[in-house]
């Protein structure tokens, strides 16, 4: 994954699987020209990094290290996941944008939510997910792709409750979906 700074566009974090790098996570101050290494963020396997917007120095990692969380723009890290499965990494971390105190994650498990900065989570939906993300216009919308069998999940309320929303895609085997802060349509990818 890559992400810039909501509040410095010029600052990236990217992070890797170790089948890909050592699993690192680096930061560039410069637009991406050049990388310098961060250091103690307990993951081997990272999956997904998530600005908080409200406060860009608060940053979360998913991954094998399920989820951890730096208040200092990355440079130290805690582990953030008391209510999560002690065997499950996590595949993706999402902040609401209207209400960064929540954020969700999933794992094989299913969708864990958390309503304090991630200090807690509850699971709130019993299928695995790969992928969550926040509407960036509209508050308590978000949108989640589950495994096997893979579908659209569709929430109003910052992901308290989710529906089926797969009938009418045309694909199967989605693999990432995104919502567009210019038009509000939720767009996804499938493979088929």
């Amino acid at each position: 994954d890559i992400k810039y700074c909501p509040n410095h566009p010029d600052t990236l974090l990217a992070c890797a699987w170790d089948d890909i790098t050592p699993g690192d996570l680096v930061k560039s101050t410069n637009g991406g020209a050049n990388w310098a290494l961060i250091s103690g963020y307990i993951h081997n396997d990272m999956t997904e990094i998530a600005f908080n917007h409200s406060n860009s120095n608060v940053v979360y990692v998913s991954g094998d290290g399920k989820i951890t969380k730096s208040t200092n723009y990355g440079d130290s890290w805690i582990s953030s996941f008391n209510g999560l499965p002690s065997n499950l990494g996590c595949y993706c971390v999402a902040i609401d944008p209207f209400n960064p105190q929540t954020l969700l994650t999933s794992n094989d498990n299913g969708i864990y939510r958390s309503a304090d900065n991630g200090q807690n989570w509850s699971q709130i939906f019993n299928t695995a997910c790969r992928r969550i993300v926040f509407h960036p216009n509209i508050p308590g919308i978000a949108a989640a792709i589950t495994f096997s069998p893979y579908k659209i999940l569709f929430s109003t309320n910052s992901g308290l409750n989710w529906s089926d929303s797969t009938a009418a895609f045309p694909g199967n085997n989605m693999i990432d979906l995104v919502f567009c802060k210019y038009d509000n349509n939720l767009y996804v990818a499938s493979s088929t």
